[in-house]
């Protein structure tokens, strides 16, 4: 909805209305997934929604978010009540890639994991204030914004967006990254 536009690949997103929603996904009940997308963000001083995997119609007391942000410059894997919040700085107007993985069981710093760029985030703050099972029923994507609340809308960039229905290890992260990063980042390594 609203007016995302696409630009050298990517979509594009104003910060105000733009958002691309899914239709129902066959994720349900603590359902293992890993999202990726790479990302370059106009704004990262405030708590901002680049992917949102959401039961849009559920009471937000439960664990029924999947969602990677930024929060006031930092990267966030965020379950409703769960935040796993690293310690590295995004930039604006950088590209990054990044990857969360759940592996079932219950959220805790153990069954999830943030990548960036390709290495995993091994300095975080946890926010778990509910360490449940995800509860997903009927979920969507959504790109751009917090979908149940229609707030946290995204400034910037967004493009290759993957959905996993498994929790992906290190070395497949990695390669996702080497796949694209000359593309995104310009350079050879």
């Amino acid at each position: 909805s609203g007016d995302p536009q696409v630009s050298n690949g990517a979509f594009v997103f104003d910060g105000v209305g733009d958002f691309i929603e899914s239709g129902t996904l066959s994720l349900t009940g603590d359902a293992v997934h890993s999202i990726s997308v790479w990302f370059n963000a106009n704004q990262v001083n405030s708590y901002r929604t680049i992917v949102d995997v959401t039961n849009t119609t559920t009471n937000l007391g439960q664990l029924t978010h999947a969602a990677i942000r930024i929060l006031d410059g930092k990267l966030n894997n965020h379950f409703y009540g769960d935040d796993i919040t690293s310690s590295v700085d995004i930039l604006a107007n950088v590209w990054y890639h990044a990857v969360t993985t759940y592996q079932g069981g219950g959220s805790t710093t153990t069954t999830r994991k943030t990548y960036l760029n390709g290495v995993e985030i091994t300095e975080f703050s946890f926010d778990g204030t509910t360490g449940g099972n995800l509860s997903l029923t009927s979920p969507t994507l959504c790109l751009g914004r917090d979908q149940v609340r229609n707030i946290n809308e995204f400034d910037g960039r967004i493009a290759n967006v993957r959905l996993y229905s498994k929790a992906l290890n290190a070395g497949q992260v990695k390669e996702l990254y080497d796949y694209q990063k000359d593309y995104f980042l310009g350079s050879k390594s």
